[in-house]
């Protein structure tokens, strides 16, 4: 199955996306900053049928190139690699 990360993984446009990917057959990774939100976004796509998992690598702090890593290794779980 496809996989598609949304980056800033927020309540409006983020959601949607997500919504919206996930709805047309992608796996989702969701990635923010913060991870607050994130378990309830999971759980919001899960009641439409999305499979998603949720990363938030960087905890508020600077992000530093090697950090992105954690979503790059979501992504490659979810496509089954």
């Amino acid at each position: 199955m496809p996989t598609i990360a949304v980056l800033g993984a927020g309540p409006g446009l983020g959601l949607a996306v997500a919504k919206r990917f996930g709805t047309g057959g992608y796996d989702v990774v969701l990635v923010a900053r913060r991870s607050e939100a994130l378990a309830d976004h999971v759980a919001r796509l899960g009641a439409n049928g999305v499979g998603a998992e949720a990363v938030a690598p960087f905890g508020g702090r600077v992000i530093m190139p090697f950090m992105a890593t954690k979503p790059a290794k979501a992504m490659l779980r979810r496509a089954g690699m």
